[in-house]
């Protein structure tokens, strides 16, 4: 069974409704967004009156790609006077960028070390991986035990 997802859809002037699409195929330089919220701007009032109808409304939204390999542990913002660049990355060691306010987001790097604030990354761990991280975390301790008396 394909994957589906929910969109309202203006279907009259001032009638909206939940309906179900096949997921988007996603081309290999880009990425699928889940909306987590979407709202509306100063030209959606005048469009939503209007007869035209059945299409999906709206282009103010915010979310994150998806799939996303493990947590999000730390995002950024940088102001370059022109553009506002917001990165992301994950306890997976992928880094992804949006210059749209978080619309479109693109993987810019991957295969790096995991990103974490506090180790939440040792879940994605393989056996060994994990196992190799806590004996070092360990004897890191030991000598910071060590060398407080």
């Amino acid at each position: 069974m394909s994957e589906t997802v929910l969109a309202a859809v203006k279907v009259a002037p001032e009638s909206t409704e939940l309906r179900e699409f096949q997921m988007p195929d996603v081309p290999i330089d880009g990425a699928l967004m889940k909306v987590e919220a979407a709202g509306v701007c100063g030209s959606d009032p005048g469009a939503y009156r209007r007869a035209h109808s059945d299409c999906i409304m709206g282009h103010e939204m915010t979310g994150l790609p998806t799939p996303i390999l493990g947590n999000v542990e730390a995002m950024s913002m940088h102001d370059s006077g022109d553009t506002l660049t917001f990165v992301m990355a994950t306890t997976q060691g992928e880094v992804y960028a949006s210059e749209d306010d978080g619309a479109n987001w693109n993987l810019i790097a991957s295969g790096l070390p995991p990103v974490s604030k506090s180790a939440h990354f040792r879940k994605f761990l393989t056996d060994d991986e994990r196992a190799r991280f806590e004996a070092e975390l360990h004897a890191e301790l030991q000598r910071e035990s060590a060398s407080a008396v």
